[in-house]
């Protein structure tokens, strides 16, 4: 009974709040309604009345003087011209259109030019600057004179031509460097050291020698060393 009292309760209070409930103002709806259109632009459009271009009418020539309408006069012409001939000199040469270019001048002759050298620059002993070396090599150290701890110098005599390479070499003195460094010259030495020397000496570059200012092939002398 208490659960069908409030629903009746609530239907009641519901129908009665639609009843009683205050309607709007018809005024301030239509006001809200009211929709609001921007007003357009408007464009004027002039209207120009085509102009119309009058083309007159293309002038005629001047008329030609009087000269020119007189009749034309004509010229006879069988006029003959009688040609003149002139007795030219048999001893004249007739002109062919060639013309003779004139003499041309005798060339200076000048003091004859040195003859070239036929063959290598001459060898000088002791020119005025001996070869210098620019590139050295150093021999090649055998295995076996290491492992025995040989030490040596050697000299050698090498030929230097003019540009600088050395063409010629030979073995002038061995040394044998014992305790201290003590130098014992010998005949050769052992584990093929002579040749090594040799081959370094061959590799060598040098500036070349200087007589009387001209390159002359000259010898001089180089160390290789072993151990040292």
């Amino acid at each position: 009974m208490r659960g069908l009292a409030a629903l009746a309760l609530s239907v009641v209070l519901v129908l009665s709040a639609f009843r009683f409930w205050p309607l709007p103002d018809p005024a301030e709806a239509a006001e809200r309604l009211r929709v609001t259109v921007p007003p357009q632009e408007q464009i004027e459009i002039e209207l120009i009345d085509p102009t119309i271009q009058n083309q007159t009418p293309p002038t005629a020539p001047p008329p030609l003087p009087s000269e020119a309408l007189l009749p034309p006069v004509e010229v006879p012409d069988e006029t003959v011209i009688e040609e003149q001939l002139v007795d030219l000199p048999l001893d004249v040469p007739a002109d062919d259109g060639v013309i003779d270019a004139p003499p041309a001048p005798p060339v200076p002759v000048g003091p004859p030019s040195p003859p070239e050298p036929s063959g290598p620059p001459p060898l000088v002993r002791e020119p005025d600057r001996s070869p210098v070396p620019v590139r050295f090599s150093e021999p090649a150290y055998p295995p076996e004179a290491r492992r025995e701890g040989i030490r040596a110098r050697v000299r050698i005599e090498v030929l230097v031509n003019e540009v600088g390479r050395v063409t010629e070499a030979r073995i002038v003195e061995r040394l044998l460097l014992g305790r201290g460094d003590r130098e014992e010259p010998v005949a050769s030495l052992p584990y093929g050291m002579d040749q090594a020397a040799l081959d370094a000496a061959q590799r060598y570059q040098f500036r070349a020698a200087r007589n009387d200012g001209a390159r002359v092939r000259s010898y001089t002398t180089i160390t290789c060393s072993f151990g040292v």
